[in-house]
């Protein structure tokens, strides 16, 4: 029969087990225990455990997990018919109400390489494996009891296992994707799994999930049908690499799905084994995502230290430039030219701008020199700020507009950290507004007055503003707006805020972003 035929073929061990006999198992699961295809059959599923307490503490959780009617599914070592221990892939479902002699349905899968490290570790625990054996001795008896109970039994049941009810009931609730194709090509199976997958529950719906061209993206970057899929790849042998493509029906319903052929014996067709690796996609993914920030984290300390040995650099001759104009200065006669003078006065300025300039932007980038909690004038450091972005607000055309209370109290804390945090919000502020019209680019800063010694700093833009789906998330890590962000900005300014004491917030606006945090000021 066809189900037979079917579930005989398949790339995974099936079995059909009642009281926790193997009344019926297919060929790939007696070759998973190094059996002749039918050994198995009549066998307590006891021999495939290595112990007792394994076999006793799989049964405990096999109940309970029937009890709630749901699937169990475990990973566990077992044991060959030469000896050899392998690790495999348990899942399993109960067929009818549970009782002692409830019939369930197990599939299970070899994954002796995934476990050998582990496997390995294991070994170290040959004491607990000796320990076991004495007391599985003991036990003989009351197994061989158990072996005549079960061979009694399943004289009993051999008649319903050929039955072609049971084994349609082991292909619709195997939990993996099958498809069966008959000898001419045509769809003649898909099992509930495999619907699942696809995101259909009818059979008009089924029919166009397998016949739309759009819905399967091949790797190369086409598209074709599943019905096309499978005729294409029907011949490719079991031990090649399964094909990964991508399924998808909308934006939401997006799913990465490997597919093994394998063809039926008979010739009467050919089977395909499905399997969702979307979550495992998902999962590389991030861990690339991940590795490529933490990469990016790297060259920005290496920048930051660049940057301080550079202006460590431009500080010498820069003190010597100043000292050197100091001299003429004072060489100048009573008489000299007015202009000349004037000019004078404007070269040493400038220089003492640019002296403050690299001073600050020493200050900014260092990591090793600690500055403890002190009072700090914020209308100053904010003009500080501004000297040191004068340069990218003026190569971005932006103009700043400043607010400052009268009589604003000093905060408590440290000026490099908090600066720090008016540097990246302003940064954030100059690159939201690239697509603006120059005329608009308009950063509005405002120092306040708050309520219980609180001073707070708002800093607003004219760009396009945070997206309302990604707002809850900003302040999370690897969180960014940006094509190239890193994601840790934020991340970092609400935790230099907090650790002041104070708080940062994403505020509601009309147009553009508006961030505003607090910090505690000096009694």
């Amino acid at each position: 029969m066809l189900w037979r035929i079917v579930l005989e073929n398949t790339i995974v061990g099936i079995s059909y087990m009642r009281d926790r006999k193997l009344v019926w198992s297919n060929p790939r699961m007696a070759q998973i225990y190094g059996y002749e295809p039918g050994e198995l059959d009549g066998q307590p599923v006891r021999i495939l455990y290595a112990s007792d307490h394994d076999y006793a503490e799989v049964g405990q959780m096999i109940a309970a997990k029937f009890n709630n009617h749901e699937f169990y599914t475990h990973e566990r070592s077992q044991i060959r018919k030469d000896g050899e221990v392998i690790w495999c892939r348990i899942s399993g479902r109960l067929l009818e109400p549970l009782g002692k002699a409830s019939a369930s349905v197990w599939v299970i899968q070899e994954i002796t390489d995934k476990k050998r490290a582990e496997d390995q570790i294991r070994r170290i625990n040959q004491r607990l494996e000796q320990t076991v054996a004495r007391r599985t001795l003991n036990l003989s008896r009351k197994n061989a009891a158990l072996r005549e109970e079960i061979e009694r039994r399943r004289a009993a049941q051999a008649a319903s296992v050929e039955s072609r009810e049971k084994y349609q009931t082991l292909f619709r609730h195997v939990p993996l994707g099958l498809l069966v194709l008959d000898a001419g090509g045509e769809v003649v199976e898909v099992n509930r799994t495999l619907q699942q997958y696809l995101g259909v529950s009818t059979r008009s719906a089924l029919a166009k999930a397998l016949s739309d061209s759009s819905y399967v993206q091949l790797p190369d970057g086409g598209t074709t049908s599943l019905a096309s899929l499978v005729r294409e790849h029907r011949y490719v042998p079991t031990s090649a690499d399964p094909l990964i493509f991508v399924w998808e029906r909308s934006s939401r319903r997006r799913r990465v799905i490997t597919m093994v052929a394998t063809a039926l014996a008979h010739g009467l067709g050919h089977a395909f084994v499905f399997t969702d690796v979307t979550e495992q996609r998902r999962r590389s993914e991030r861990e690339r995502v991940q590795e490529a920030a933490l990469a990016h984290a790297g060259r920005l300390s290496l920048m930051g230290q660049m940057t301080s040995a550079l202006a460590h650099e431009l500080g010498q001759p820069l003190n010597v430039a100043q000292s050197y104009l100091a001299g003429v200065m004072r060489r100048l006669d009573a008489d000299a030219s007015p202009e000349i003078v004037q000019a004078m006065a404007k070269a040493a300025a400038h220089l003492e701008q640019a002296g403050a300039i690299i001073r600050n932007v020493r200050g900014f980038v260092s990591r090793q020199h600690y500055r403890p909690a002190q009072a700090v004038d914020l209308p100053e450091l904010l003009n500080q700020t501004l000297t040191l972005l004068e340069h990218p607000l003026r190569s971005a055309s932006t103009r700043v507009k400043t607010s400052i209370d009268d009589g604003l109290v000093p905060i408590n804390g440290n000026a490099v950290e908090v600066q720090q945090v008016l540097v990246n919000l302003v940064m954030n502020a100059i690159e939201a507004m690239h697509g603006t019209p120059a005329a608009e680019r308009w950063v509005e800063i405002r120092l306040a007055q708050e309520a219980d010694a609180f001073a707070s700093v708002t800093i607003a833009d004219h760009g396009p503003g945070v997206p309302a789906e990604l707002a809850p998330r900003l302040f999370d890590p690897y969180v960014t707006t940006k094509a190239d962000g890193l994601g840790m900005g934020l991340m970092i300014c609400r935790t230099i805020i907090e650790s002041h004491g104070g708080a940062l917030r994403l505020l509601n606006a009309r147009r553009g972003a508006v961030f505003r945090f607090t910090l505690r000021q000096t009694k």
